[in-house]
């Protein structure tokens, strides 16, 4: 049978996370109280640790479904991490049909408990909770579909991993019929269950987990619904059914399950169109295998897939491909190039552990997280290309990475805002050289849509000489630029405070380099713990000038990251445009910005006699012409007062009026009238008409 091997994942301590001490005991049992609100506890041990006393449960045990304690009744919820945790003389526990969850490490190392009872209720087991329960013979339940939604951390979280033997209502489970209201078969759901001789697994079942009935020794039958699209790495290892089957490539359903047997030397496979994924530890330990193609139906690569395939040297993943699973290629030593597909999104922990003869890889856009100890070992590589996607790098994932000499990226911003777990996580602690878009990276000006610099980002950039901290960044992580002894000019654009640890730079830029700062900053930085540990800090300056008309309107000195001021002149009759280009805060150089002004317009109102007449509207300045002379008959037209010749800034109201002419006529008939008189709306009127009393105009 094939085991799960992790070879940087560390066994369980003995040791696990000590919680407080129990709150109270009642009829030999010690709880803690989780929640005096919803008046809830757990089982727990004695004491501050489980170790503080040696079995202090023994024999049969059986946890009441609420406790009474000082007047107040508890509900009995959860059992706690280590509660029972190395009671040797534990024989027997029954727990009520209300416990949720079982924690880890609950029965660890109970060596002398024969059977338990797990109730419906329960939905979680904690890792390790009944590892090494040696005696361990029997487990019961009585309701299958509340077993198969039970979450079981690990193989040990299940005590089927000890016991073997599965009884449902009191008689051992042979012949496994999965309900039909389940549409998943948990990982470790059934693992161990050695007593299985068949399943039956409905067409609701979608997707069945890892180690699911890994060592189910009896088991031979095995029907794959089409309604199936996952199954987890080591699903049926340690079956009578994969005894059974033939040596070389096993599919189950659409996915590549194992290589099985002995591989022969110089193996080239190609997988067959269709498969959905390569399941963890298929070709693992095929040393006789060179060179496999990998279709675009493939969408995961699992956990130890192609572990210790010491004799496969190239590999192409193709971008169908999302997840390549933890230690996928580890101890690949003769691979020496690989290109990953731009569609995967995580690279697992340890994907590519000391595979040796790697020279080069490119990490495309679409990976978002680097797992731990991804690269590590791989001392023959030489350059790393980071893509823009990637927003983590694992523990130590480039760690012994001791060819490295050249890390590319194409987005510093990008690249600012990896989380690098530590510094051996960035392949620049051996590289030293960061290239931008193929140049080599000297002169680093943080980006102005980064608002802090990551602990490590620019750890060991040996190729540093000058540092500009953008304007929006208001703090420096430890390590960032350790290192980098090359430095000797730090400029910060930011009028705000910024924050650094002793060790974001390291003493040689401490002691040789020159921070400038912003005009009226430098007592901030010279007061500053960390900051005043730079020997020489100068303030800096940088000059604005504003040109309007062709003239120059102003000059003034600001420091970097101070508000550029945005008032510009006044001009009688204009409206001031702005500034063109007038940034809002200083930069780090010197600028002329460039003013406009736009003509306004004013309104002339014209009334007669107090009553409105008509209005015009002139650019201020323009030339106005002369008025309309009104004609009222019997009366005299004043002319119009108020009336400027050209247009001022400001909109004005002219007047005029009639006053009574003595001397006027009602009408004027025939050939006697020698003016030419127009009504008010232009028509002109025949002389031999007789005109009403009212106003017109005469030429």
């Amino acid at each position: 049978m094939k085991n799960i091997k992790y070879l940087f994942t560390a066994i369980l301590l003995l040791c696990v996370t000590v919680v407080n001490a129990h709150h109270f005991e009642v009829d030999g049992i010690y709880y803690n109280i989780t929640s005096s609100t919803n008046k809830t506890v757990e089982v727990t041990y004695r004491g501050d640790s489980y170790s503080d006393y040696s079995n202090e449960y023994s024999g049969d045990v059986t946890i009441p479904s609420s406790v009474t304690y000082n007047g107040t009744t508890y509900s009995v919820k959860d059992i706690g991490v280590s509660a029972f945790r190395s009671c040797s003389g534990l024989t027997s526990v029954t727990i009520p049909n209300c416990v949720a969850s079982i924690g880890e490490g609950a029965f660890e190392f109970c060596s002398g408990l024969t059977s338990i009872v797990i109730p419906n209720s329960v939905t979680s087991i904690g890792d390790y909770a009944f590892y090494n329960c040696s005696a361990l013979k029997e487990v019961h339940i009585s309701d299958l579909s509340a077993w198969c939604k039970i979450d079981f951390v690990d193989n040990y979280a299940n005590p089927l991993s000890n016991a073997g033997n599965l009884y449902l209502n009191g008689n051992l489970l042979t012949e496994l019929v999965i309900p039909d209201d389940i549409t998943e078969i948990k990982s470790y759901a059934f693992n161990g269950c050695f007593g299985l001789t068949s399943i039956e697994i409905p067409n609701s079942i979608t997707c069945i987990g890892v180690s699911a009935f890994d060592g189910c020794y009896d088991l031979t039958n095995i029907e794959i619904p089409s309604s199936v699209t996952s199954i987890g790495d080591y699903a049926f290892y340690g079956t009578a059914w994969y005894r059974n089957q033939p040596n070389g490539l096993l599919y189950l359903g659409d996915v590549l399950y194992d290589y099985k047997g002995t591989m022969p030397e110089n193996t080239s496979i190609t997988i067959k169109d269709g498969t959905s994924a390569i399941l963890g530890g298929a070709f693992e330990y095929c040393d006789g295998l060179t060179s496999v193609v990998i279709p675009n139906s493939v969408t995961r690569i699992g956990d130890c897939a192609f572990r210790h395939c010491r004799s496969l040297t190239s590999l192409e993943i193709p971008s169908s491909v999302t997840s390549l699973g933890d230690e996928a290629f580890t101890n690949c030593y003769g691979l020496t190039s690989v290109t990953i597909g731009n569609g995967v999104a995580s690279i697992g922990n340890y994907a590519f552990y000391a595979c040796h003869a790697l020279t080069s890889i490119e990490i495309p856009n679409s990976v978002t997280g680097i797992g731990d100890g991804a690269f590590n070992s791989c001392d023959a590589l030489t350059n790393v290309t980071i893509g823009t996607g990637v927003k983590s790098i694992g523990f130590e994932a480039f760690n012994f990475c001791s060819a490295l000499k050249e890390v590319h990226i194409s987005d510093l911003s990008a690249w600012c805002k990896i989380d690098f777990v530590d510094n051996y996580a960035n392949p620049l602690y051996y590289a030293g050289n960061l290239y931008l878009n193929g140049n080599l990276l000297t002169e680093l000006v943080i980006p102005n849509d980064i608002t802090e610099i990551y602990s490590y980002t620019f750890s060991n950039c040996s190729a540093l000489t000058s540092v500009t901290i953008g304007n929006n960044v208001t703090r420096i992580g430890s390590s960032a630029f350790e290192g980098c002894d090359k430095i000797s000019k730090i400029e910060i654009e930011s009028a705000e405070n910024i924050s650094i640890y002793s060790n974001s730079f390291n003493d040689n830029v401490y002691n040789n380099a020159t921070l400038y700062v912003p005009k009226g900053r430098k007592e901030y930085y010279e007061n500053n713990y960390y900051w005043s540990k730079i020997k020489n800090i100068e303030e800096v300056a940088y000059k604005v000038t504003y040109i309007i008309d062709g003239k120059q309107y102003n000059s003034i000195e600001l420091g970097a990251g101070s508000p550029v001021p945005t008032e510009g002149p006044i001009k009688e009759g204009y409206t001031f445009n702005g500034w063109e280009n007038l940034p809002e805060i200083m930069p780090t150089y010197d600028i002329t910005v460039y003013g406009s002004y736009t003509i306004n317009k004013y309104t002339i109102t014209y009334r007669v006699d107090g009553e409105f007449y008509k209005s015009e509207t002139y650019e201020y300045g323009a030339k106005i012409p002369e008025a309309d002379m009104l004609y009222k008959k019997g009366y005299i037209f004043s002319g119009w007062y108020g009336l400027p010749s050209t247009m001022p800034a400001r909109n004005i109201i002219v007047t005029s009026s009639f006053t009574l002419d003595t001397t006027a006529v009602d009408s004027v008939e025939g050939e006697s009238r020698d003016r030419i008189i127009y009504d008010l709306n232009g028509n002109r009127i025949n002389g031999t008409e007789t005109l009403e009393r009212g106003v017109y105009i005469v030429d």
